[in-house]
């Protein structure tokens, strides 16, 4: 009966609003799909011939976007983004209601920024022009280990390779429920010295940043268990069993 123009304006947090610590710099591409009031048909992208279109996707800069749609109106509609690298290699994004996680890819390359990941899903009644702001955020916890001291009577602490092995994870992320699925096996994320030279900051306190990876929970908020294995220069390697670990979406442990 007639068409509505929709403009959406796609904000990435640029700070450490969500006490996250990656700035979302290497965030290049959102994705994003069209389904119906109900979910019970998807409308864009749609199948042709049997085959899936392109990707709907637009490109990040600055932690921004800008996505123009003409719409139907009178209809409401529900919406689902997701914002990455596009490079990262790390999530299938053939279906954004379940994004699944490749840990092979990550578990190699722990300290990494680019497995940064950001959603958000919405409902909107199109009834006439639409010019919206909408905010992602992280799908996913950041857990982090520091170290209060990186030196010793004996010198400067340098620290060499690190692994993080961590058990309770989920290998898909369900964006309209918000809740993982698919629990995965204990993985380990490795890594070659420390994820920065910056400070972990947390409670008044500042740390030298040792390791930091990003991982998906069965549940918005959880506990993992955890083992940590950083090798220190002229000490060796120096374990840490920590269970029961308190994680959150969107949140830094």
């Amino acid at each position: 009966e007639g068409e509505a123009s929709v403009k959406f304006s796609i904000a990435l947090p640029d700070g450490l609003q969500t006490k996250a610590m990656s700035q979302a710099e290497s965030t290049d591409i959102v994705y994003y799909e069209i389904w119906n009031s109900d979910w019970s048909r998807q409308l864009y992208p749609v199948e042709e011939a049997g085959v899936q279109s392109a990707y709907a996707s637009a490109v990040v800069d600055g932690c921004k976007a800008t996505i123009d749609l003409k719409l139907i109106s009178d209809q409401t509609y529900n919406f689902i983004f997701w914002a990455q690298n596009e490079a990262c290699g790390a999530y299938d994004v053939n279906e954004l209601q379940n994004v699944r996680i490749d840990y092979g890819v990550m578990a190699g390359q722990g300290n990494q920024d680019k497995f940064d990941a950001f959603y958000a899903v919405k409902a909107i009644a199109v009834d006439g022009p639409v010019n919206e702001t909408i905010t992602l955020k992280r799908p996913f916890s950041q857990l982090n280990f520091g170290a209060s001291k990186m030196d010793s009577s004996f010198g400067p602490i340098t620290v060499g390779a690190t692994s993080v092995t961590v058990d309770g994870l989920a290998a898909t992320f369900n964006t309209v429920s918000g809740a993982g699925t698919d629990a995965a096996a204990p993985v380990t994320f490795v890594a070659n010295g420390l994820a920065t030279d910056a400070s972990l900051v947390t409670g008044g306190n500042s740390y030298a940043w040792v390791t930091m990876d990003y991982m998906c929970m069965m549940d918005a908020k959880s506990t993992v268990d955890v083992t940590a294995a950083i090798e220190v220069a002229g000490v060796g390697t120096v374990d840490h069993e920590i269970p029961s670990v308190p994680v959150q979406r969107n949140y830094r442990t």
